[in-house]
């Protein structure tokens, strides 16, 4: 089967031997739900204590949070709620509306906030290694690892709010315009 069905609980996708092993070895990009609707974030294998009580830097809460219980996709600061579930509400609004019709808005936002944590990744590689210590470098990529799940759940959270705007009740709508436009998308 393919691992882009509603039934995945989370993926990843790991890049092994980054930077010729020192300091930042590897790159996990993880995500939680179906992956098709997720947005991975970068997060740093880190192979030193993130601080001098030799503790590892916590990873970010959206990554970490969450309970099949209780969807919390719209409680609080996206970056203290669980990706699994705007993942869910996202993937659950698309197939409502159809996916035909969402994808695009979904698929641009997954490159854009994956191209700009990329970058925001390899400049924190880059700092890592010129680091004066293994502590100091860890907590680098750790304080990355942090603004880069931040990014991504906000602009997951706001993918979810632009779809719902855009696309409902058989309707794709133009909200920015002057004159809301609507463009009639299964009835005649």
């Amino acid at each position: 089967r393919a691992i882009s069905i509603f039934r995945t609980s989370y993926s990843h996708l790991i890049e092994l031997g980054r930077r010729g092993g020192r300091l930042a070895g590897a790159r996990v990009w993880l995500s939680q739900g179906a992956p098709h609707a997720a947005v991975y974030t970068p997060v740093h294998v880190q192979p030193a204590a993130a601080d001098a009580g030799g503790s590892v830097a916590d990873m970010p809460a959206s990554l970490t949070s969450g309970s099949l219980h209780r969807a919390d996709a719209l409680d609080g600061a996206p970056a203290s709620t669980s990706v699994f579930w705007r993942t869910t509400l996202l993937n659950n609004w698309a197939r409502a509306v159809g996916y035909d019709f969402a994808w695009g808005l979904i698929e641009a936002a997954q490159r854009e906030v994956e191209a700009a944590t990329r970058a925001a990744a390899d400049r924190a590689e880059e700092a890592a290694a010129a680091a004066g210590s293994e502590v100091e470098a860890a907590r680098l990529l750790a304080e990355a690892d942090s603004a880069a799940a931040a990014l991504s759940a906000q602009r997951h959270h706001d993918l979810i709010a632009a779809l719902m705007t855009r696309l409902h009740d058989g309707y794709l709508i133009e909200p920015h315009a002057p004159k809301l436009q609507l463009t009639k998308l299964w009835y005649p």
